[in-house]
């Protein structure tokens, strides 16, 4: 997910917009159900440019309570500063490099970030039966105290 920003690095304080849905088979360790949509705004202010927008990308897992499959919508924000390689303030800052900065390594850390510790099929999701393993969304078992 490269973003050409010759552009900024040309007119230095002018703000550019940036919108794609691009389409990528997984991201910050899951599986991706249809394109990652992004929209930003990038400058530069001769000693970084600066990257900042929204996305919002479907993930798929395994329903951490059913096992069944589980979709989830994520939206986050975010912003970003890519150096150059002779500007970098620390070893963990991101670089840009000549034309280009990519977007991969902090889109990708965003969705780790904001993706739920639990991937659920949904809110009332009733899992397994702990004994038996039977699936209690399509019915109860005998294992299952009834009120």
């Amino acid at each position: 997910m490269k973003l050409n920003v010759m552009n900024a690095l040309r007119h230095p304080g002018e703000i550019f917009d940036f919108e794609k849905d691009i389409s990528i088979e997984s991201a910050g360790g899951y599986e991706t159900v249809g394109p990652l949509h992004i929209s930003l705004q990038y400058t530069y202010d001769q000693s970084k440019v600066t990257v900042f927008g929204s996305a919002n990308i479907d993930i798929k897992g395994c329903c951490d309570r059913c096992l069944k499959d589980a979709i989830v919508k994520l939206e986050f924000d975010f912003q970003e500063y890519f150096y150059k390689q002779e500007n970098k303030p620390n070893e963990d800052a991101y670089t840009f490099d000549k034309n280009f900065v990519d977007l991969e390594e902090p889109i990708n850390n965003h969705i780790e970030l904001y993706a739920p510790m639990k991937l659920l099929c949904s809110e009332s999701c009733k899992g397994l039966c702990k004994i038996c393993g039977h699936d209690l969304n399509e019915s109860d078992c005998d294992h299952v105290i009834k009120d």
